[in-house]
């Protein structure tokens, strides 16, 4: 939630020209109490950070499906 908003608030700021996106602090909230939960695995990827440890965890997943 914190990124969210942080990434919102930049947005709002103008600091990406090429963001079309309209979305404001109070669109999340509206929409975050709409949130199905997952009901299946899966893997969370914070982009704020190195993606390389949810990257092997995919790719780990993929193996265990297909039985490698």
């Amino acid at each position: 939630e914190t990124v969210a908003l942080e990434r919102l608030a930049s947005r709002a700021g103008g600091a990406e020209q090429e963001d079309a996106s309209e979305a404001t602090a109070a669109v999340y909230n509206r929409m975050k109490s709409e949130v199905e939960p997952i009901e299946r695995p899966y893997i969370t990827v914070d982009t704020s950070k190195d993606i390389a440890p949810a990257l092997e965890a995919v790719l780990q997943q993929i193996s265990v499906s297909r039985g490698v």
